[in-house]
């Protein structure tokens, strides 16, 4: 009786976050074209963060990690709770270790990684893996929307 519970319990959770990953991403209805519309993704994969991993705050980082320069980056705190900045430079982050903070980052061997930054917290091997899925799924979406923002740019110099 007491497995079975069990049983019920993990995939009862493991429903809840493939259901949770699954709308992180289904609310991008277009690629990304402005400053603005990355920023609304950023605000959906914050909220799909905090519904996998119990965090007071989350950061995201895109880092151009040949030139080791910031390329955006997006803070949130859970609901109405204050939270202190995340004071992380980009060598760290690429290092991916820190005593006080999970870090998770896109793997994808291009000069862009986009790095989801919050406090540690206990995480089992599906929401590391969820939580992997959708700073992939962000990054695919900052690459685009680069292109869009080059391609634009290029068009007002031609035009």
């Amino acid at each position: 009786q007491k497995s079975l519970e069990t049983a019920w319990k993990h995939i009862g959770r493991n429903n809840i976050l493939i259901d949770r990953f699954k709308t992180a991403l289904v609310y991008v209805k277009k690629y990304p074209e402005s400053k603005k519309d990355i920023k609304y993704i950023f605000e959906i994969m914050a909220e799909k963060i905090f519904g996998i991993a119990d965090s007071q705050f989350v950061m995201f980082r895109v880092v151009d990690v040949k030139e080791m320069k910031t390329l955006s980056e997006y803070f949130q705190a859970r609901g109405n709770e204050k939270a202190p900045k995340i004071k992380i430079g980009n060598k760290e982050l690429i290092k991916g270790r820190n005593d006080e903070l999970e870090i998770v980052f896109s793997r994808a061997d291009n000069n862009i990684k986009t790095f989801c930054v919050f406090p540690k917290t206990q995480l089992d091997e599906e929401q590391k893996i969820f939580i992997n899925k959708i700073v992939e799924y962000f990054t695919m979406l900052y690459v685009i929307f680069s292109f869009y923002a080059s391609t634009a740019a290029s068009h007002q110099r031609v035009g």
